[in-house]
């Protein structure tokens, strides 16, 4: 019964993130986020890594979803993120269960993120 009610009428739980982009700013459109280099930024009020390669740019939720480490702290290897804590990678380019990974596009000088689908 309150598995129910927090889930139908208190919406906790539900994914909201694929109904809107969240913008962050790109930084002289997204030019200044050099090709390897990540980058932590704020997407509404959940903390994102971006990182760019191949002038695209892919973002992760920016901690670990194993033990919390800031992914931005650690190394990227042109196809994964190493977290710094632990040594787990994980593929920016993947949908993964075990760590989000966002769409992303620049548009009118954001960066905007939004939920896989």
């Amino acid at each position: 019964m309150l598995a129910r009610h927090l889930v139908y009428k208190e919406k906790i739980g539900v994914n909201h993130s694929s109904e809107v982009a969240i913008k962050i700013p790109a930084r002289d459109g997204g030019k200044e986020l050099a090709d390897g280099r990540m980058w932590k930024a704020m997407a509404g009020d959940m903390l994102v890594m971006l990182v760019k390669r191949g002038g695209r740019i892919f973002a992760l939720v920016e901690t670990c979803s194993h033990l919390g480490g800031p992914f931005s702290e650690g190394e990227f290897d042109g196809e994964s993120v190493k977290c710094p804590w632990h040594g787990s990678r994980f593929a920016v380019e993947a949908t993964s269960f075990a760590q989000p990974c966002f769409e992303t596009r620049v548009r009118a000088g954001q960066i905007e993120v939004r939920a896989r689908r």
